[in-house]
């Protein structure tokens, strides 16, 4: 996760002349795909939307991606860490996705 941060950081810092880079969609395939196998319900579609999701990751269609991932974790009631909620905030903000769609997941945070 270490990685993912520092480069979404990095990438939100010059987000005004930025341009979605590979490297930035390394990031969120990184994240998503730590998410994979966390649902609990034995065949559960989890695992198929994040790989939907991870599909999508195309340039120009990382927001949508973005959105269906996290109505998923919040559908399926995944766990997530407080550092993959970091990551969805600097991935939000680079890809463009209000707080509105991806905010609720804190609900989903591990105690």
């Amino acid at each position: 996760m270490g990685f993912l941060s520092r480069r979404l950081e990095r990438a939100v810092e010059r987000r005004s002349k930025h341009k979605v880079t590979e490297a930035d969609r390394a990031a969120f395939v990184a994240l998503a795909t730590g998410l994979l196998g966390r649902d609990r319900t034995e065949g559960s579609p989890f695992d198929a939307r994040v790989s939907v999701t991870l599909g999508m990751s195309r340039p120009g269609s990382e927001g949508p991606a973005l959105r269906l991932l996290a109505t998923e974790v919040r559908d399926h009631g995944v766990p997530i860490t407080i550092d993959e909620l970091g990551a969805f905030g600097r991935c939000a903000r680079l890809f463009g996705v209000p707080e509105d769609d991806w905010t609720f997941l804190g609900a989903n945070l591990e105690r």
